[in-house]
């Protein structure tokens, strides 16, 4: 993943964009920021008890139109939950239902969305061009969970007592794949020039619950979800086409 990140990047710094019109919005970015996963073993939202853990996303975009702009992202979440479940009984019962109570991992993904620019440059040589660009977008991608899921493994009812005897506590490697939502909001600055930052907020909806290694579904939403708030740095690529587009 880093060896790409630079390829792509030295690769940018040598493109010198097309008759200078940095205001057009094709782009390589990177971003980095912090991250939580929302799962049945992982905090709730009442508390909010979240562990939160690295993200790094590398990003491609390109101009549709005046409004619409079209990106592909792939990027590395770090997953942990943190521990948050205490309750030896609700650990037994997950144990017996083969479900973790913890896990720690990683989630690696790709998504492609188109996004909506609310307030796009009017035009290379406009003074009134705006210093902050707003955009929001709506996609689909695919996701591959690897992790260690700590279990309590067969854990045996004793009648005598009406106990259970907890059985081995281990950390068995398990990997999920599946589809996701991504919804994306962010803002980059307008420095008109090659290189912008900007900040974005994303929020992956999976179509699983097992992403946490435990598909018991007691939290308030049923899917799997993962949140990411992450800085990025963006070098600009020109092309020829103007911005006056309808």
């Amino acid at each position: 993943m880093k060896y790409l990140i630079a390829i792509l990047f030295v690769f940018a710094l040598h493109i010198t964009p097309a008759n200078a019109q940095l205001d057009l919005r094709d782009y390589v970015a990177l971003g980095i920021g912090p991250s939580m996963i929302y799962g049945d073993n992982t905090g709730s939202l009442a508390s909010f008890n979240y562990r939160f853990r690295p993200s790094a996303s590398l990003m491609y975009n390109y101009q549709l139109r005046k409004r619409w702009d079209v990106r592909v992202t792939s990027g590395v979440q770090v997953l942990d939950a943190g521990g948050v479940v205490d309750d030896i009984d609700t650990r037994v019962q997950w144990g017996i239902q083969d479900q973790a109570y913890n896990f720690t991992g990683q989630a690696y993904y790709a998504d492609i969305m188109p996004l909506y620019q609310f307030n796009p440059n009017r035009g290379m040589h406009d003074m009134y061009n705006y210093k902050v660009n707003v955009y929001a977008g709506l996609g689909v991608g695919i996701m591959h969970v690897r992790r260690q899921d700590n279990v309590l493994l067969n854990p045996i009812f004793i009648e005598e007592t009406g106990e259970y005897f907890i059985g081995a506590d281990e950390a068995v490697s398990r990997n999920t794949t599946t589809p996701y939502i991504p919804l994306r909001i962010g803002a980059s600055s307008n420095f008109r020039r090659n290189w912008d930052i900007g900040a974005e907020i994303t929020l992956m909806t999976s179509f699983t619950s097992d992403i946490d290694g435990n598909n018991i579904r007691v939290k308030e939403i049923e899917n799997d979800m993962l949140f990411q708030f992450q800085i990025m740095v963006r070098r600009y690529i020109g092309r020829h086409n103007p911005f006056y587009w309808d």
